[in-house]
């Protein structure tokens, strides 16, 4: 390499090559990415304007991409604003990371770049989702003095015209694919007692099938000048613009207005029931509850999480968590149920402490829950995005050392054993991470123990399995497979070529899948069901930085409450996890962007590796933790049968959904599915499935 100054120098590019954090590997990958974008080759070129003269900016576009390119020329950090109102409304996306950047608005676009920096950003139009962002907000004329009107004999059947159109229209509702017969508003309960207070509607809602369901929505009126800065942030906040005989204002969302945020919140602390008709709100503090806490308390400023679906939850400051259930089922909430059981009466401390439910009577007796409060727990994200962390840099060193390091004999996740694996491959998993996922395996043994330990409770009490009830299970999951393959079959041309082949084989094998679950029908299984969590996965569970904490106990949400309620085998939750480290795994190929295909051809069977190794350790792990607990067999082939046939369900449940959402993802269950086969079977297909 020639050098204008010094002449000569050397480079060893075999030391570099090894080293992911060489500037080699920083070009590679520089490379990799420009070539994923045409707009970087091919794009248009325009100079974004800004006040700094020691940064670069400008944009690159070619067909729907629009790649931002910021470049700090000096030696020392800097701060730029970027005139960028032509792309208000954009979102930013640190195109190496992934990382959302805050989403660009009609005002100078703020950056720090440090010395010599560079920043690729994707700017991304908001795209139009199931909500009100693209829906012009309906609008209604009262002759009134007060938007309460709105709920007289009058007007109420246009209200609740309205109310159906923006119910389909929100991420909480689950009836979006189901037809309408009416929507109508049953019960009114006010928040408080104070004047012109937000107003919790009861929507009984019926479709054409002759079923009906019960959803929650506050509501509340706010003035015209005070609700721009809401709907700016929140666009789907906005239900029907009033325009009053003295004013205009509009009907939002309430859970979006800070003064129903608080008022929600002091419900939890009230000596007194809420009562209005033949309906009751009745609030049951825990244990760990202080009513003079809460009256005491300055309440903290409370923010809505975005990336709620079936629920809406608030956080208050650094202290409260609360869920807002929205669709009102009748019976016990397992969230509320099991976390109050977890907290008040068992040791297991990994979830959030339960402090208080909020319970909806009608007509006296208990008809369901509307609210749950728990400690606020300090995480740095869940266990899915520290995985998926991990996972990029795996795959980095794993690049950076395939010349060095074979790739090794794959275990299955049943005869892992980690005091047997080599140190470089310890240094390639980063022993962290194994440790951790170590501790995860503990954590799940302790609350299914902890779960398991109520002898006395009929509800938790441990029951032994029947053939019977394995009949049952067989049954339910011949149905799934048998509707799934079906749909597979039917959509099977119309899915991209490189999968079809896979999908045929799939089907050809229906005889070798079904055998998977010949255990429920052999002898009775000598372990003992439990109340489990029923929806666990990696998303499922935060991440404190040295600890996990188990959070929601709803189960399956598609799901009624008295299925969610049923004792089923404590190695369905297993199951469910070790799908999920499977998921991950081949995910991060979709999920990151730093992967070219001839990346992921060499990276699949290193995927592989990473999946056995890391489901085996979490496995023994719990299975160490529970031994010689009633819920787990004694024996390890019994073991190995159930948890076989759980993740093969598993697998099916994912391939029928991914075939009707994300048929770019089908490869990962294929996989799953062709991993649990007979070996002679397995190994007839190789081929590369994420093509």
């Amino acid at each position: 390499i020639i050098d204008p100054e010094y002449h000569y120098e050397s480079v060893n590019v075999e030391n570099q090559e090894s080293n992911e954090s060489s500037v080699l590997w920083w070009t590679k990958r520089l490379i990799i990415m420009r070539k994923r974008f045409k707009a970087f080759s091919r794009g248009t070129f325009e100079i974004i304007h800004n006040d700094n003269s020691k940064i670069l900016s400008f944009v690159r576009k070619f067909g729907d991409e629009t790649i931002l390119v910021v470049v700090n020329l000096s030696r020392f950090a800097q701060v730029v604003n970027l005139n960028l109102t032509e792309y208000a409304g954009y979102t930013t996306i640190e195109m190496f990371s992934g990382n959302e950047f805050p989403q660009i608005k009609d005002q100078p676009y703020l950056l720090t770049p440090s010395l010599h920096h560079c920043y690729w950003f994707q700017l991304k139009k908001e795209e139009k989702k199931e909500d009100l962002i693209e829906m012009k907000i309906p609008e209604m004329k009262i002759n009134a003095a007060s938007c309460s009107a709105l709920l007289d004999e009058e007007h109420k059947p246009a209200f609740e015209k309205i109310l159906q159109a923006y119910a389909k229209k929100c991420r909480w509702f689950g009836g979006k694919g189901r037809k309408f017969r009416e929507i109508k508003i049953s019960h009114i309960m006010p928040v408080s007692s104070k004047e012109n207070c937000a107003k919790i509607l009861f929507l009984d809602i019926s479709y054409s099938d002759g079923q009906f369901e019960t959803y929650v929505l506050p509501v509340t009126y706010i003035e015209e000048k005070d609700a721009v800065d809401i709907i700016k942030e929140n666009p789907n906040s906005a239900i029907l613009n009033v325009e009053l005989l003295d004013e205009k204002g509009v009907i939002i969302d309430a859970v979006y207005e800070a003064q129903f945020r608080a008022d929600f919140l002091n419900l939890f602390g009230s000596r007194k029931k809420m009562k209005k008709s033949d309906i009751e709100i009745l609030p049951k503090c825990g244990q760990k509850f202080s009513q003079k806490m809460l009256k005491d308390m300055t309440i903290p400023e409370s923010t809505v999480m975005k990336a709620e679906q079936s629920n809406t939850s608030i956080v208050y400051g650094t202290t409260h968590f609360v869920k807002l259930f929205r669709r009102i089922d009748e019976g016990v909430n397992p969230d509320v149920e099991i976390g109050e059981f977890l907290g008040e009466e068992t040791e297991f401390e990994n979830t959030p402490q339960f402090l208080a439910s909020l319970s909806l009577f009608k007509k006296g007796k208990f008809h369901g829950v509307l609210g749950l409060m728990q400690e606020f727990t300090a995480n740095q994200g869940n266990a899915w995005d520290f995985t998926l962390d991990e996972l990029s840099k795996y795959y980095e060193k794993v690049l950076a050392k395939k010349n060095e390091i074979p790739l090794p004999a794959i275990p299955t996740v049943f005869n892992v054993n980690e005091s047997e694996i080599p140190n470089d491959l310890t240094e390639l998993f980063g022993g962290i991470y194994l440790e951790m996922a170590e501790l995860l395996g503990k954590r799940t043994g302790q609350m299914h123990m902890g779960i398991a330990s109520a002898k006395t409770r009929k509800d938790f009490a441990p029951e032994s399995f029947s053939k019977l009830y394995q009949r049952s299970v067989y049954q339910s999951i011949l149905g799934l497979v048998k509707n799934t393959l079906l749909s597979v079959n039917a959509k099977s041309k119309e899915l991209p070529k490189k999968f079809q082949d896979e999908v045929k084989y799939i089907l050809d094998n229906k005889a070798q899948i079904m055998k998977t679950f010949q255990p429920m029908l052999m002898s009775k299984f000598s372990a003992k069901k439990i109340r489990i969590h029923g929806d666990y996965h990696l998303g499922q569970v935060l991440f404190t930085g040295k600890d996990f904490v188990v959070v929601d106990f709803e189960g399956e949400p598609a799901r009624t409450l008295s299925e969610r309620r049923i004792k089923r085998s404590a190695l369905r939750d297993i199951a469910g996890m070790l799908r999920s480290f499977h998921y991950a795994a081949y995910g991060s190929f979709i999920l990151l962007p730093n992967y070219t295909q001839e990346n992921i051809e060499l990276l699949q069977p290193w995927a592989e590796l990473w999946y056995s190794y890391v489901g085996g350790i979490f496995l023994k792990s719990y299975l160490e933790t529970v031994k010689g607990s009633s819920f787990i067999p004694s024996d390890a082939l019994e073991i190995e049968k159930l948890l076989k046939v759980f993740i093969m369900e598993k697998a099916v449940y994912e391939l029928n959904y991914e075939l009707n959402n994300r048929p770019d993802w089908l490869f990962i269950p294929i996989k799953g599915i062709e991993s649990l086969l007979e070996p002679d079977i397995s190994s007839e297909k190789k081929e590369d499935l994420s093509e």
